[in-house]
């Protein structure tokens, strides 16, 4: 009777603690937000930053210290950056939202010319930037309060969401989206009902503002969709569950609430709490920080006067969070970010804080490889009744651990 052997070899992953270490990215900045963005186009995300005296961005040297590159001293407070090609010529312009203007600064290789387009705003708060008519050239969206010539709207919370067209020469005439908008906040960009167009997504710090998603009707301006009556000061858009639609996160401070809209393609919504009893978390940031394949938030936290954190919500599986605490030594944060500055391939934490002074960034630490290991080169030699001997190698990480079985 012949004898038979099968050689079974299995490898599996080890997951170690995932920690971080903080690092000054700049000081003196004092930073209202950064954003990350692969701003010169070499595959990697870098740092743009804002805040009382500069607008920069930070160039990200694959594990090397990052670069800092000034855009323009400013006058006032940046509070809202957004990045993107505005004339057309193949490289990033920037769109801000400073003090009481709309700016637009365009990249001219060697630096930046700086060009006003709206001014004499009692606060101009939010901006981001898209084709919202899809005549070709890029037009800006931006929240604001008040006028010269109007007041009255900020003294009583009164915000409005506008939109500057843009004529295709850069030239740009404002239309009122929504007028006497209470406390309006944030707005962030996306394609809530997958139609192609780009939507805004604009929350407020009222029940009258809420949670909304404005629907580009391209050519005929938008249509509001009220999302929550809740409050809430900061919101991010995307695919958090892993359906390929696009979700939403909303911080609701006054309340200790982390909310997930789930959305469901066709501009409908689910809402779950992922996190509460939270110290006013607000400034969400999106990013599969632990590399599992699960898009997890981090969130700061600034209860006043004290415990000023930053907290990792980590996706355990779409619809439940574990918080972990990153940093409860951060003054007042003024916005997150993600961006891998290492070089190791892993999202690390970038965050600024007003009243520090300073950006900081977080090396995302411990977490494991997720490149599948490899065994190759198996063979099976002295082969008896009683034993064999099995000689393989294998590609795999450090983490990793083989666990053979034989039988006959």
């Amino acid at each position: 009777m012949g004898t038979s052997l099968i050689c079974l070899l299995a490898t599996s992953i080890s997951f170690s603690q995932v920690t971080f270490v903080r690092q000054t990215l700049d000081s003196g900045f004092g930073v209202f937000f950064v954003r990350s963005y692969d701003f010169d186009g070499d595959g990697d995300l870098d740092v743009l930053a804002g805040g009382e005296k500069e607008l920069a961005w930070f160039e990200n040297k694959g594990g090397n210290p990052p670069r800092k590159h000034l855009i323009s001293n400013v006058q006032g407070l940046v509070w809202s950056i957004y990045p993107i090609d505005i004339d057309g010529d193949g490289d990033l312009d920037v769109a801000t939202a400073e003090q009481d203007k709309m700016v637009w600064y365009e990249n001219k290789g060697s630096g930046f010319s700086r060009t006003i387009f709206e001014h004499g705003y009692t606060f101009a708060e939010s901006v981001g930037a898209a084709d919202f008519d899809e005549d070709g050239d890029v037009d800006i969206v931006g929240l604001r309060w008040g006028t010269d010539a109007e007041p009255e709207f900020a003294f009583a919370g009164l915000g409005v969401l506008s939109s500057w067209r843009n004529n295709g020469n850069q030239k740009f005439t404002r239309h009122d989206i929504q007028p006497n908008f209470p406390n309006v906040h944030k707005l962030v960009l996306a394609d809530i009902n997958e139609d192609g167009r780009v939507d805004i997504v604009v929350c407020g710090k009222n029940s009258e503002s809420g949670l909304n998603w404005f629907e580009n009707l391209s050519g005929a301006g938008f249509a509001r969709h009220k999302i929550s009556r809740d409050a809430g000061l900061s919101v991010a858009a995307a695919d958090i569950n892993g359906d390929s639609n696009i979700d939403i996160v909303y911080c609701e401070p006054d309340e200790g609430r982390v909310v997930l809209f789930r959305g469901n393609g066709n501009g409908g919504f689910s809402r779950q709490v992922v996190a509460s009893s939270l110290d006013w978390p607000v400034y969400p940031a999106v990013s599969d920080v632990n590399q599992d394949g699960k898009v997890d938030l981090v969130i700061a936290t600034k209860k006043h006067p004290s415990n000023h954190n930053l907290v990792w919500l980590e996706n355990t599986g779409g619809t439940s969070f574990v918080k972990h605490v990153i940093s409860t030594s951060i003054t007042k944060p003024f916005s997150v970010a993600t961006a891998d500055l290492s070089g190791d391939g892993v999202p690390d934490v970038v965050a600024g804080s007003r009243f520090d002074g300073s950006v900081w960034w977080w090396k995302t630490a411990g977490v494991a490889d997720q490149t599948p290991p490899v065994i190759s080169s198996v063979a099976v030699t002295g082969i008896t009744m009683t034993s064999a001997v099995v000689n393989w190698s294998t590609d795999e990480p450090a983490d990793g651990q083989v666990e053979y079985g034989l039988s006959t």
